[in-house]
């Protein structure tokens, strides 16, 4: 019998010597690996996580930084020149902010005290001709952020393909047309924008198209 027993630890002490490692020793050392091995995953998930933050912030800044002219426009919600303008009618788009594109046009004292009073129309008061007027742009605005809205254009440039019109104080521009760049490079022709008012070196719009 002890022949027997000494005979099962010479087996047992062969099998590990072969093996080089105990089998419980084994097993501690894969779930070590294991711990490992998981750790290592949840920090490159971290590292990505954090680039990808860096990275939307870089493109953030970058587009503050396109957009700046533009936010300055909407500020005093008039251009200095028609591109300044143009400019802030598409970063009103890409924001789908009504309210910007509402912000950009004459209101309704400067239309009734300084414009109307030289538009040549027997009969119609400048009330009324501001409520037709205002209701072209209720309807045109919501339209135009809804079907342009958000889709992150490229100003390129703004045109007028009707002559201009003189006034004693200020001009009238008229058929606008403003062209955009998709993001995937395209350039297109708004029609969506009325007459640009000119006056006193500051250009505003009139109107929306409906």
């Amino acid at each position: 019998m002890k022949d027997l027993q000494v005979s099962k630890t010479d087996a047992a002490d062969s099998q590990k010597g072969r093996m080089g490692i105990n089998p419980s020793d084994l097993f501690f050392l894969t779930h070590r690996l294991s711990i490992i091995f998981y750790n290592s995953i949840l920090i490159i998930v971290k590292g990505l996580k954090y680039h990808m933050k860096c990275l939307k912030l870089i493109v953030t800044c970058c587009t503050l930084v396109m957009c700046a002219c533009g936010d300055a426009t909407l500020k005093r919600g008039y251009g200095e020149t028609p591109e300044e303008l143009g400019r802030a009618v598409v970063t009103a788009l890409n924001a789908k902010s009504a309210e910007q594109l509402f912000h950009l046009r004459v209101d309704k004292d400067q239309y009734i005290d300084e414009l109307w009073p030289q538009f040549s129309s027997p009969g119609m008061t400048g009330e009324f001709a501001w409520s037709n007027l205002n209701k072209r742009n209720l309807k045109g605005i919501p339209k135009w952020v809804e079907n342009y809205g958000g889709k992150n254009y490229a100003f390129v440039r703004i045109r007028f393909t009707r002559p201009t019109r003189d006034y004693k104080t200020f001009k009238l521009r008229g058929g606008t047309v403003l062209t955009i760049k998709t993001p995937e490079g395209d350039e297109r022709d708004l029609h969506i924008l009325g007459s640009i008012v000119e006056k006193e070196r500051y250009y505003r719009l009139l109107s929306y198209d409906d």
